[in-house]
């Protein structure tokens, strides 16, 4: 009779062991694959960005001579939404810049100033904003910027409205 009762309780182990192993194979699959899917959005948006980085090159190359009297310089901003269109958010915005080499400049909420002018504007505040040296001279250098505007700042998720982009020539 205890042989028998043996017999049942190694069957009942074996059996656990069984269903264990499909248990713990099958969470072991569908975290490996849902770490390969966020690993291909972040590999999709890095790749964006380079390709940013490749046309914001390839306008810088192409523009015409920038000038220290053109207020904004070259405005790029219809090849970077391309990149960054509206509805992005502004973590894969984010991701997007730093893969083209930009560095983070603002991250919303930027500080407020403490004695802002008339011509302070708040919603800039809230700008995704994103710089580049292109090239330096001597006593120049070029410069892409990037700013990110958001839906709607007041909400605190923060979602890709518009996207302005300058080449710009800065000197002293």
């Amino acid at each position: 009779m205890a042989t028998q009762q043996e017999g049942n309780v190694t069957r009942r182990r074996a059996l656990g062991s069984v269903i264990f192993g499909l248990i713990s194979s099958w969470v072991f699959d569908v975290t490996n694959s849902t770490a390969t899917e966020v690993g291909g959005v972040q590999g999709v948006l890095e790749e964006r960005g380079k390709r940013l980085q490749e046309a914001v090159l390839s306008e810088y190359r192409n523009a015409p001579s920038i000038n220290t009297r053109e207020r904004f310089g070259i405005d790029i901003g219809g090849r970077v939404s391309e990149f960054i269109p509206a509805g992005t958010s502004f973590g894969d915005a984010k991701t997007i810049l730093k893969s083209a080499g930009f560095e983070i400049a603002q991250w919303p909420p930027g500080p407020i100033p403490p004695h802002p002018s008339a011509l302070y504007d708040e919603n800039r505040r809230f700008l995704l904003v994103g710089t580049s040296e292109l090239s330096q001279g001597f006593f120049t250098k070029v410069v892409c910027y990037i700013y990110v505007h958001p839906v709607d700042h007041d909400s605190g998720s923060y979602m890709t409205k518009s996207v302005e982009g300058n080449i710009a020539l800065l000197a002293p």
